[in-house]
């Protein structure tokens, strides 16, 4: 039955369906559709049998015959997600409330609408590629399927990329877009969904494109538009990559003694590999991906790294790292256990890449809550800082 028929199902003489709706305040899709199913259920209160809600009605009755008739659901996303989405790192939350199935349908089917009119425009090309990946937590598959549905469903084609680390999606996602199913160092019982294009996260503005169209409930391409997916394994190339450009920087890491907690999350897939390759010895604590975090939480902290710095500090490691759940965040330990500030990582980053340049004024920009340890080590090498509020940009 096509939703401009309904009004013919209500057997109520006094008002139309959609007079009733109005009256109780429902006039919005999802409750116009909420109305409809009651009335069309036999023993529901709205339908008018008799006898208590869940009653079966009899063969020739009225609420019988109406059971028959078909019912309009609404479709995903529309009026449902009209909240906010996005955080400052994608969209995350709890899978049985929040990043559902149902909605990663719909984010992955609006980044695909959204996709593929942005290269028609560009390129003239109406087919673009999304590399699709998730991090080792238990309700990825699913999630993964579903926005995968989505994203064909709109006129793009998929490229399956299975289990990696978040940079790795990024790696993959250049000249392309990418979706992660990952919600980084949240606890297993949560998911999240991150948007790359050309090996960038997505900025503001194309991640409000995204929550208007799942808002709006953007309808599936045509039959005969839908893309296609196929498998890809870019974990090898992202890692050659890697190893690549660590050659180019810094001393060999030969002789070096690395201790590595990968916190059962997808940093077992590249981390210790990528070392091991440019020469250091490696051991590796909780080494295997689990999307439960049996070996300790996914948030790497002083308190969940207690292992990792009774290691270092009980043998002889030169330094320590440690992963959360989709290896997009790293904490350094030095060789007692301690751990090493992000400032000052940042800072010893920093100073590396001055002595590096080969520009004559080497700059590098800062925030205002940007330690002081970059400052120096930065002038030390013979460059300047520059401050700018993110505010301003």
């Amino acid at each position: 039955m096509k939703r401009e028929n309904k009004e013919s199902v209500s057997t109520d003489n006094c008002c139309t369906a959609s007079d009733r709706r109005e009256r109780a305040g429902q006039g919005g899709p999802e409750g116009a559709d909420a109305v409809l199913l009651a009335e069309l259920l036999p023993g529901s209160e709205r339908g008018g049998t008799e006898g208590p809600v869940g009653s079966r009605a009899k063969p020739g009755d009225e609420a019988s015959d109406r059971s028959k008739r078909s019912v309009v659901f609404m479709p995903p996303g529309r009026g449902r997600w009209s909240m906010e989405l996005f955080g400052t790192a994608g969209i995350r939350g709890s899978v049985q409330e929040r990043v559902t199935p149902d909605l990663a349908l719909a984010v992955g089917r609006a980044v695909g609408a959204d996709i593929r009119a942005e290269a028609a425009a560009d390129t003239g090309s109406d087919r673009p590629e999304v590399v699709v990946a998730r991090d080792g937590r238990t309700t990825g598959e699913a999630l993964a399927a579903a926005a995968e549905a989505g994203v064909e469903s709109a006129g793009a084609d998929v490229r399956r990329a299975g289990v990696l680390p978040t940079p790795a999606l990024a790696y993959a996602s250049q000249g392309r877009y990418g979706v992660m199913l990952t919600a980084s160092h949240n606890p297993p019982t949560d998911n999240g969904i991150k948007v790359f294009v050309d090996g960038q996260e997505y900025d503001s503005e194309r991640e409000s494109a995204v929550e208007s169209r799942v808002a709006d409930g953007t309808p599936p391409a045509a039959w005969d538009e839908w893309g296609g997916s196929e498998t890809v394994a870019p974990l090898p190339g992202y890692r050659q990559a890697v190893v690549e450009y660590a050659r180019g920087h810094g001393a060999a890491a030969d002789g070096l003694a690395v201790a590595v907690d990968c916190g059962t999350g997808t940093g077992a897939l590249g981390t210790p590999q990528v070392l091991r390759e440019l020469g250091a010895r490696v051991v590796t604590l909780n080494g295997q991906v689990d999307g439960h975090f049996p070996g300790r939480e996914s948030k790497p902290t002083p308190e969940t790294l207690g292992d990792l710095r009774r290691v270092l500090s009980d043998s002889d490691f030169h330094f320590g790292i440690a992963h959360d759940g989709d290896a997009d965040r790293i904490v350094v330990l030095d060789s007692e256990g301690g751990i090493v500030h992000e400032d000052t990582v940042v800072a010893i980053v920093a100073e590396q890449f001055v002595r590096a340049a080969t520009a004559p004024d080497p700059v590098v920009v800062t925030t205002p809550n940007a330690s002081g340890r970059i400052d120096e080590r930065v002038a030390a090498a013979g460059g300047r800082v520059d401050i700018i509020d993110r505010k301003s940009v």
